[in-house]
């Protein structure tokens, strides 16, 4: 096994590449296990993988957030590379989907001997994405919590609530698998191949990654007192059971609205056209699970 840890410094509220860099070493030492240790270069990022790879390199642990995970496995996509995860973000949702601590020794120690599992991913008008990606208020809470500069929970959490209460409901039409549905008033749509945006808040509890289609959250307006209940049940599970959550599943999707806008894809913000096009592409990355992860638990993966 040949492993490469590709670090962001600039992932979460306090990262320090020479401490990371430190702490990967001693756990791979300890266990008698080699390891390379790379500090991102993303305007190089592509040739560094393809070098790694031509070394022999089969494990590669994206060391960062969603956005970081995201910019690795795009270059990992359909080669013999299988990705793995350190998180160091500040959501981390897709590295918690899969099962990894957000406690750098424990999730290095997960890292040990992981095995790969093989996963769909997505395309957004032709770039990818792992996880989740959005149109609507969580596109412009990305956008917001990006430009706030801080990271960590609570100003998440304050972006949150700043654009819900100031979010309008805007027309769309979706095109999922061919058929057409009108909906006059959503204030999001998420595509979800994974299930969190992070912190742990499920927005699509039971979406696979392995079950060769991507599922579609659509979310109408709903009342300001619904807010704290809307919340609690992002932490248990059952934000996609509401009356006013319609859940679709497809493996090709349209999104039409009315002009371009804020997008997200597995959290990093962008602006996207008035036409979007999903593809889900199956069974094209190799993704590290941890070592811990139980038999029943990866059935669900």
């Amino acid at each position: 096994m040949h492993t490469l840890f590709l670090v962001n410094p600039g992932s979460g509220p306090k990262n320090n590449p020479d401490h990371i860099t430190a702490v990967i070493k001693k756990v791979y030492l300890d266990a008698s296990e080699s390891c390379e240790v790379k500090v991102i270069d993303f305007k190089t990022l592509p040739e560094d993988i393809a070098a790694a790879q031509k070394r022999g390199i089969t494990h590669v642990f994206a060391v960062g957030g969603d956005g970081t995970v995201n910019a690795v496995a795009s270059h990992l996509i359909g080669t013999s590379m299988a990705l793995g995860i350190i998180p160091r973000g500040s959501g981390n949702g897709f590295a918690r989907h899969l099962g990894y601590s957000t406690r750098l020794s424990l999730a290095l120690k997960q890292s040990l001997y992981a095995r790969p599992v093989t996963i769909d991913t997505a395309t957004w008008n032709n770039r990818s994405f792992v996880n989740l990606a959005g149109v609507g208020l969580d596109a412009e809470v990305s956008q917001a919590f990006a430009a706030a500069g801080k990271r960590g929970f609570l100003p998440y959490a304050a972006a949150s609530a700043s654009r819900l209460l100031n979010f309008h409901a805007q027309p769309y039409t979706v095109i999922a698998d061919g058929i057409t549905y009108q909906f006059p008033a959503l204030i999001g749509i998420v595509v979800a191949n994974g299930t969190q945006w992070g912190y742990d808040a499920w927005v699509s509890a039971d979406s696979r990654l392995t079950d060769g289609v991507l599922d579609i959250i659509l979310v109408r307006p709903f009342s300001l007192m619904q807010i704290l209940p809307v919340v609690g049940s992002l932490f248990m599970g059952g934000f996609d059971k509401w009356s006013f959550v319609e859940k679709l599943h497809a493996k090709t999707i349209q999104i039409i609205r009315a002009a371009e806008g804020p997008v997200h894809l597995d959290g990093e913000p962008g602006i996207g056209g008035a036409h979007i096009q999903v593809e889900v592409v199956s069974h094209s990355l190799q993704v590290l699970l941890p070592n811990t992860l139980r038999q029943e638990r990866r059935k669900q993966l």
